[in-house]
């Protein structure tokens, strides 16, 4: 059974890195797809992680020091892709749900 639990604590570990750098590449990246997996690699990195390293890990992400200053940066990297994309006229069908996608970012993240 110790083998069992020392086992399960290593993979746990390697999963809490695997989950924190994944949520640190999220956070800084400019693209849409990573940007939407912000939620769900926090959820990981709090399953995974042991209590002290979450609270270090979900708040340190190169000069993002808190959860105020990563929803600062996803709202102003959405609203350049707004303006970018509103900027180009007409839009095809793809590129009005690609709006609209930006546009519920930006709601979420700017609060």
């Amino acid at each position: 059974m110790f083998n069992d639990l020392q086992d399960q604590d290593k993979e746990n570990a390697r999963l809490c890195k695997q989950f924190q750098e994944k949520l640190r590449k999220a956070i800084l990246s400019d693209d849409l797809s990573a940007a939407s997996k912000v939620d769900g690699y926090k959820k990981r990195v709090k399953l995974y992680c042991p209590e002290e390293t979450r609270r270090t890990s979900t708040t340190m992400f190169s000069g993002l020091q808190n959860e105020d200053a990563q929803n600062a940066h996803l709202c102003k990297s959405f609203q350049k892709k707004v303006h970018k994309l509103e900027a180009k006229a007409p839009l095809d069908d793809a590129g009005k749900k690609k709006l609209e996608s930006y546009q519920k970012r930006v709601k979420l993240y700017c609060r």
